[in-house]
C-alpha cells in the first residue's frame, strides 16, 4: 500500500473526501470505497514498478505517495454517481502515469529507496572450475 486514507484527506480535504464516497448519505466517509480506490492504484503502480525494484516498498518514498493518492482519486472520481470527472483530478492522474512510465524506464529515479531483504531460501548453483584450455578443447573433439 503505497498511501493511506489521511493522506488522501490531506492532500484533498476531508469534506472532498466526503463528497466521493458517501453514496449512501450517512455523513460519514466510505472506508471501503477509499480502500478499494488505494488498492487499486497501489496494483496499477506495481504493474509500472515490478520491473525495476522490488515490492513492496517500505516505507513508499514520498513521490509514490504522491502518485498513489492522485491515482486513488481520479478512482474514486470515476465510479462517482453522476460521473463528472473534474479536469484537474485527470491531469493529475495522466501525470502520476507519465512519472510512473518514467520510473519504470530509469529517467526518474526514487531517491533512497530502501534495500531489498534478504530472502533466506534463495538458490545459488555452483559448479566445478572448467579446463577451457587449448587442450581440453582438442581432447574433447577426439
Amino acid at each position: 500500500m503505497y498511501c493511506t486514507q489521511l493522506d488522501i484527506a490531506e492532500r484533498i480535504g476531508q469534506q472532498e473526501l466526503l463528497q466521493l464516497t458517501d453514496r449512501s448519505r450517512t455523513g460519514q466517509v466510505d472506508s471501503v470505497a477509499v480502500e478499494r480506490a488505494i488498492a487499486d492504484a497501489g496494483a496499477e503502480m506495481d504493474g509500472y514498478l515490478a520491473g525495476r525494484y522490488v515490492l513492496p516498498f517500505d516505507p513508499a518514498p514520498p513521490l509514490l505517495v504522491r502518485i498513489a493518492v492522485d491515482i486513488a482519486v481520479y478512482q474514486l472520481f470515476s465510479v462517482r454517481r453522476g460521473g463528472g470527472m473534474v479536469e484537474d483530478v485527470r491531469h493529475r492522474y495522466r501525470d502520476a502515469v507519465k512519472l510512473l512510465e518514467g520510473i519504470a524506464a530509469g529517467r526518474i529515479q526514487l531517491g533512497q529507496v530502501p534495500e531489498p531483504a534478504v530472502v533466506e531460501d534463495d538458490i545459488v548453483m555452483r559448479s566445478a572450475p572448467g579446463d577451457w584450455s587449448r587442450a581440453a578443447a582438442t581432447e574433447a573433439d577426439a
